[in-house]
């Protein structure tokens, strides 16, 4: 097993923030890491999409991730949907991690994205 590091974090304000969707946040976040990171995005070898209500207000279930990251260069990436209610996030991360320290992937990027 290898060792695992947080190279980059992003982060959007808690809060209401009307006319903001997942997509804009999970955006916003995923610009901040990357940038934060110093990698460039061609070096994520998978995704974890954290979230737990998107699905039910979009009616678009099982594709959370793909949704927010349509039309987007990192919509090309493998992407897995976590949903595990308020732990979508940290399951997320935890997947990643694993994925990470078992040589399955270099690079894996965690977002947890909600917007209720």
């Amino acid at each position: 097993m290898k060792g695992v590091a947080i190279a980059g974090i992003g982060m959007t304000q808690f809060g209401k923030q009307v006319g903001r969707g997942v997509r804009s946040l999970a955006l916003a976040a995923i610009e901040e890491a990357i940038a934060d990171s110093g990698l460039a995005s061609d070096r994520i070898d998978r995704i974890y999409f954290g979230n737990a209500i998107s699905g039910i207000i979009s009616q678009q279930e099982m594709v959370r991730g793909q949704v927010a990251l349509r039309h987007q260069v990192l919509g090309k990436v493998p992407l897995f949907n976590i949903e595990n209610a308020c732990a979508s996030g940290g399951s997320a991360f935890s997947l990643a991690c694993e994925a990470v320290a078992s040589g399955a992937v270099e690079v894996a990027l965690v977002v947890g994205a909600e917007q209720m």
